[in-house]
């Protein structure tokens, strides 16, 4: 027994040296959100209006944004252009009245908020906005600005790749609407031109795949009254929100979250920007985080079908999909891998969930048996407290060994 144990050690010992020593470093995982539209996507809020102390005052160094001035005649940005720098106050910019020395947009509340619900994700916010664009045209399919949009995204993309690092495109926000309200017919279309953005945005930046898009519907704030075209932009806003997938749509009309400059009330301030960029995303987490863990299979429950889902993806690596794509596969934890720390997650959410028993007496009454592995295996697992990541054994352990390491993990722990 003492010479068993002695081996497990040694070896434990020796597969430490070998990822902390041995292994070249991987790239870090860098998730991508996407910000678009008009003035209050600029942002026209005044820097020396946040509250001091406020962590949105200066630089957040955990999180990243890449953004261009895409404005002719704006010149009060007062952060570096087209480069990966640390998210601060400074991006925002506009040309009307009043111009502030240093303005910003809901890039600097959206970001902290990110950061603050998803503390394992590397934040990078990549900003392309125009004030008084239109969607009819302007950022349509064939429009100048989501040409250059693009362009800006994909620089950002390319970057990120050049320093060597994996960027994970994750979600999109989109802050604009108000210069299509001026028109009658653009403003009944808005809903469908807004679903036709949605859908070239997934198939140019995610792949195709139904990424999180969130934005903020028209503000009653924004106006002395709503005419009719206001109330129809809303309303295509609200069909969208209800009809397109993975979508949210943040209201504005609280006036006293949602408060405009006084002498430019189209656009908001800093305290209306601040809590706009808060409400996005948390909008943005929602979408990014199921309602029911462990819910593999959607149908509301939490059964032995969710745990076979999880056993099916066993030591996959899912980082070139969305955090939604590869939670259906048993990624709980987000980090698009599934493995043992996935397992017990799920195993905790399976035993609390309400009529189950616990998940080794559930699989006891079945008959899809997984063989034993040695215990000294399973030992050494333990040994490392179950955080090294399986991806790393990839190349090393089979698939059906890893699964019978989880079944013997399940009955022994």
């Amino acid at each position: 027994m003492g010479c068993e144990i002695l081996i497990v050690m040694k070896f434990a010992y020796c597969l430490i040296c070998f990822v902390c020593f041995a292994a070249p470093a991987s790239a870090v995982d860098v998730h991508l959100y996407f910000l678009g539209g008009q003035s209050n996507g600029n942002g026209r809020a005044n820097a020396a209006d946040i509250p001091v102390g406020s962590p949105l005052a200066s630089q957040q160094i955990d999180v990243a944004l890449w953004y261009r001035n895409t404005q002719d005649g704006a010149t009060n940005n007062t952060l570096p252009e087209s480069q990966i720098i640390a998210l601060a106050p400074g991006a925002g910019y506009g040309g009307s009245d009043p111009i502030y020395a240093q303005e910003f947009g809901p890039e600097v509340a959206f970001g902290r908020t990110l950061a603050d619900a998803l503390p394992n994700q590397n934040i990078m916010i990549v900003k392309h906005t125009y004030g008084g664009t239109n969607l009819h045209t302007q950022w349509s399919s064939t429009g100048s600005i989501y040409a250059d949009f693009l362009v800006t995204a994909n620089a950002a993309i390319d970057r990120v790749i050049a320093n060597g690092d994996t960027p994970i495109p994750m979600g999109m926000i989109w802050v604009q609407g108000e210069s299509d309200a001026g028109n009658t017919t653009n403003a009944a279309n808005y809903g469908a031109n807004l679903t036709d953005l949605i859908g070239r945005v997934r198939n140019d930046l995610f792949g195709g795949t139904a990424a999180p898009f969130v934005f903020n519907q028209l503000s009653d704030n924004q106006y002395n009254s709503l005419n009719s075209n206001h109330i129809a932009l809303r309303n295509g806003q609200l069909s969208v929100s209800q009809t397109v997938a993975n979508t949210a749509m943040v209201v504005t009309d609280d006036n006293a979250l949602f408060t405009t400059i006084p002498s430019a009330i189209i656009h908001f301030d800093a305290n209306g920007q601040i809590n706009l960029g808060t409400a996005l995303g948390n909008a943005m987490v929602e979408l990014l985080t199921p309602t029911l863990i462990g819910d593999f299979t959607g149908d509301g429950d939490i059964t032995l079908a969710d745990y076979q889902v999880l056993l099916d993806n066993l030591q996959s690596d899912y980082t070139s999909m969305t955090a939604p794509e590869a939670y259906l596969r048993g990624d709980i934890n987000g980090d698009r891998l599934v493995n043992l720390n996935d397992f017990l997650a799920f195993r905790t959410a399976y035993e609390t969930f309400p009529g189950n028993v616990s998940l080794s007496a559930a699989l006891a009454g079945t008959t899809n048996a997984v063989p034993e592995p040695h215990s000294i295996a399973l030992a050494t697992i333990v040994l490392l407290g179950g955080s090294l990541s399986l991806a790393r054994w990839r190349h090393r352990v089979s698939r059906r060994w890893v699964k019978a390491l989880f079944n013997h993990h399940l009955t022994t722990t």
